[in-house]
């Protein structure tokens, strides 16, 4: 069972409302990037998924990455500048239109990538590392619960957004 005297731990605490956010923010905007690119860019599902490549591919380099800047400098600091990079990035895009070219996109979604991947890391290395040896279980359960579920209330919010502003709901 999960103590919830853990979340007393700052850094337990910490990482996992990183983690939430961070997941948050990112299903949110896969959520609308899909619409943007099917929608507004007439991509078909398939063009769709391959316009996404580029931020997997920032998430691989991210990860490879992130773990020796957490060595070296910390995860507060990696973590605090992860979440400026990736509220930057996200703050450029919602800036798109309609004729954006595409390797602009490309860019900020590598970017983006490498900001959330470098989060994660670092707010995993927070959690599991906030928890004994012999509980090390619990700090990863810790982690899955904060990132499925601030990507379940962002999927609830924007699809439920999406619905209600565009009349779908009676």
């Amino acid at each position: 069972m999960l103590d919830i005297k853990l979340f007393k731990n700052p850094r337990l605490a910490s990482g996992a409302a990183a983690s939430a956010l961070g997941s948050v923010a990112f299903i949110g905007f896969l959520f609308i990037l899909t619409q943007y690119f099917q929608f507004v860019r007439d991509f078909t599902p398939f063009e769709t998924g391959l316009g996404i490549v580029p931020l997997v591919l920032g998430f691989f380099f991210g990860t490879t990455i992130a773990p020796r800047l957490v060595a070296r400098f910390g995860t507060k600091l990696v973590a605090a500048g992860a979440m400026t990079l990736t509220a930057s990035v996200l703050a450029s895009l919602s800036f798109l239109q309609i004729d954006t070219p595409y390797w602009v996109i490309g860019i900020q979604l590598s970017f983006l990538g490498i900001g959330l991947s470098n989060l994660y890391v670092s707010s995993t290395d927070a959690m599991t590392g906030a928890v004994p040896a012999a509980n090390a279980g619990l700090g990863s359960a810790v982690n899955n619960l904060t990132r499925q579920g601030g990507g379940a209330k962002r999927k609830k919010r924007g699809a439920y957004g999406c619905t209600t502003q565009h009349g779908y709901l009676t």
